[in-house]
């Protein structure tokens, strides 16, 4: 009988282990999920004097047209980000609700960190433009309905639907990258194997003052004002 009383009270004991365990592994989840979400909204700080504006072209029933311009008004040239792909190979513009204040929608053309959850082929990527002073490079972004949040931004697990009745104002993000050493021999690589001037975001950077970072951390991230719908 005795023995019997302990062994039901071992079975209790590994069963409230395996539980406890289940939870610490559903919470440590959960806080990965919520940690992969950048605040979309928060102005990095950026010295680089690009100025980018957002523009509402059409606001038709079945899609939204925006027009994202940055303009170099200085005296050093940048590379800026442009022509985004999303992670499905999709093109176009990265869309997100903001975290903060869900009738503001972010659009941003930058690099992102990886996903913490498995995708089986991710194509994300931008293409790197040389903006020289006083230049200007225009990017026509659409919204097309029904539509939702694209990846990236990463999210998990499911991407909000963009409702066009509850979004009241939008502002966009654009990547920058510094016209130095360790940048131009990025380029330089790329262009030696005959490839595009593409960027993932993990790239290291192999010369120069950012050596042994990825292209994710050198990056500077310019934002539009708010526009208002």
């Amino acid at each position: 009988m005795i023995g019997e009383r302990r062994h039901i009270r071992r079975k209790n004991l590994v069963a409230s282990l395996v539980f406890f365990l289940a939870v610490l592994i559903v919470f440590g989840a959960v806080a990965l999920s919520a940690k992969q979400v950048e605040p979309l909204h928060q102005q990095q700080g950026t010295t680089s004097p690009i100025e980018v504006r957002v523009q509402l072209l059409q606001r038709l029933h079945e899609r939204w047209e925006f027009e994202l311009s940055a303009h170099n008004p200085g005296s050093e040239p940048v590379f800026i980000m442009t022509a985004p792909m999303r992670s499905n190979g999709s093109t176009g513009g990265y869309f997100a609700l903001d975290p903060q204040d869900p009738s503001i929608l972010n659009i941003s053309v930058r690099l992102y960190p990886p996903p913490n959850y498995c995708i089986y082929s991710n194509r994300t990527q931008v293409i790197l433009k040389q903006l020289d002073p006083g230049s200007t490079h225009v990017e026509q972004i659409t919204l097309a309905f029904p539509a939702k949040e694209t990846s990236p931004p990463y999210k998990f697990p499911e991407f909000e639907t963009l409702d066009r009745g509850k979004i009241r104002a939008v502002r966009a993000a654009v990547g920058l990258l510094p016209d130095d050493e360790g940048i131009r021999d990025f380029l330089r690589r790329k262009q030696g194997i005959g490839i595009e001037p593409n960027a993932g975001g993990l790239e290291l950077v192999r010369k120069g003052p950012h050596q042994g970072k990825s292209l994710y951390e050198v990056q500077e991230i310019v934002w539009t004002p708010t526009l208002k719908l």
